[in-house]
């Protein structure tokens, strides 16, 4: 036992050489270290930009952290509250005004209001020239008598070389036994007038490809759109509309008074053409009907349901519904990537701005002590704690608020941050000058980090130069502790 104390002695002798080497090595490679990082100017510039990212961060932490991925029929593992106002929308109630507002369209029709009269024209350009060809004939010889008309039936060649033609000018094919009665009538002009007038007269009325379709929209009406000039106008009473073999019933019908002055044949030669005539000149155009129904689609605008900033979202352990993730949607949808990267780059900005014009004027006083980098390691690690503290500042406030029974405002909790404690610890190692512009900084980050509150900026900076004042003289530990009593009561 009385050679224990030798024996550890010794074994302390043989190990202390290589425990030696060892430490001088650490030692030598912690100086080089903190020559370089004392001198170099990139461990500057690399400071600055680290804490100009950190403070981005911390006031725009959306930039950095990804959105929820909730799905509907997943469970919540945490309580979700709106961190801002935003509005959601209804989707349900903006597809109803949506169904309303293509509902209210009207169908557009196009009404072709010229179409009689190229009808009309067709008639005389098919009459006329057979009438001008027949007359000729009749000059060149002797007149037939009116019983020799009704004797023959057999035309003459020419009249008969004529058909074609004036097949081919009002439309359409006839048989030979119409074109002898038409001849025998000498293409009469008084036939060619009352074709025209129970033409014109059914046509104007209007005349649809489809009556069936077109009375659907009986309960709102249609639009009528005139082809040529394009003016538009509203038809209620679609009912006196014909269809296209209505309007080939009321020929005689129309036409009956002046029909009744013809013989049979030249009546039934009279309806048969006008029915032969008669085209829809009201026609269905859905392209543009459906180019109004998208255009009033569009114009809806989204029924928007305002979220008030703290309202519950979700809550832990339910599931999530439709409802909750077009919420959680709406509140990502306002988070702009490109807009946020603006914000944060120009808060970053300010911030190096602001150091840069008290770096600048500290350096100009005499009794500068951050002639090293090892003193702005220390302000930046200060300072991130600063933020830090700023950031969860507010959820300690909500949690706090939410775990008594009384009313509080959240700006109290907030006040209770030590916010000035940064500048006290600056004044004793670095100086009142150096603490006081530390202060500052601080105080402005955190109030940028609270929502942009300038009265808390005032809180902050006024308890940061208070705090430096009453320590610049510590040398104590009790008056640092005095310092801060004062410091509680003045916030009180």
């Amino acid at each position: 036992m009385k050679n224990a104390p030798q024996t550890r002695r010794a074994f302390r002798r043989r190990r202390q050489p290589k425990t030696y080497a060892i430490h001088m090595k650490f030692k030598r490679i912690k100086q080089q270290l903190m020559e370089h990082f004392g001198t170099d100017r990139m461990s500057r510039l690399g400071l600055l930009a680290g804490i100009t990212a950190i403070f981005a961060m911390m006031v725009y932490p959306g930039l950095f952290i990804k959105g929820y991925t909730y799905k509907v029929g997943d469970v919540v593992d945490r309580d979700i509250k709106a961190p801002r106002d935003f509005f959601v929308e209804d989707t349900d109630a903006t597809e109803i005004n949506r169904l309303k507002a293509i509902a209210g369209v009207l169908t557009v029709y196009d009404h072709n209001t010229k179409l009689a009269d190229r009808l009309s024209r067709r008639v005389i350009d098919a009459f006329t020239p057979a009438r001008k060809l027949l007359g000729e004939q009749l000059q060149g010889g002797t007149p037939p008598s009116p019983s020799s008309e009704q004797k023959t039936h057999a035309p003459s060649e020419s009249i008969l070389n004529a058909k074609p033609t004036f097949e081919k000018n009002i439309g359409f094919s006839i048989s030979d036994d119409a074109f002898i009665l038409l001849e025998h009538e000498r293409f009469s002009e008084k036939i060619a007038d009352l074709i025209i007038n129970i033409l014109t007269e059914i046509l104007n009325n209007g005349v649809a490809t489809n009556k069936e379709t077109l009375l659907r929209e009986a309960d709102n009406g249609i639009i009528l759109r005139d082809v040529e000039t394009q003016s538009e106008r509203v038809e209620k009473d679609l009912k006196r509309l014909y269809g296209l073999d209505q309007a080939k019933t009321m020929v005689r019908i129309t036409g009956e008074a002046e029909l009744k002055k013809l013989n049979y044949n030249l009546r039934n030669l009279a309806v048969d053409f006008i029915q032969a005539l008669i085209q829809p000149n009201i026609t269905l155009n859905r392209l543009e009907t459906e180019k109004r129904k998208k255009t009033a689609e569009m114009e809806v605008r989204p029924v928007l349901t305002k979220i008030k900033a703290g309202e519950m979202l979700l809550r832990e352990g339910e599931r999530v519904t439709e409802l909750q993730v077009a919420k959680l949607n709406a509140l990502e949808a306002r988070h702009n990537v490109s807009r946020v990267t603006v914000a944060a780059a120009g808060a970053a900005l300010l911030m190096l701005f602001l150091f840069g014009v008290l770096y600048h004027l500290l350096c100009r006083q005499q009794q500068c002590r951050i002639d090293k980098n090892t003193d702005l390691l220390f302000l930046s690690v200060l300072f991130v704690t600063i933020l830090i503290i700023a950031r969860i500042a507010p959820a300690l406030s909500k949690s706090f608020i939410g775990a008594i029974p009384i009313a509080v405002s959240e700006t109290i909790i907030w006040q209770a941050a030590p916010i000035a404690a940064g500048a006290m610890t600056v004044t004793l190692f670095l100086g009142i000058e150096t603490a006081a512009a530390f202060g500052m900084a601080a105080a402005l980050a955190a109030a940028i980090i609270l929502g942009d509150r300038f009265d808390m900026f005032l809180y902050y900076l006024i308890s940061s130069i208070m705090g430096t004042i009453w320590v610049s003289h510590c040398r104590e530990r009790k008056v640092f502790i005095r310092a801060g009593t004062k410091l509680g009561v003045l916030n009180m």
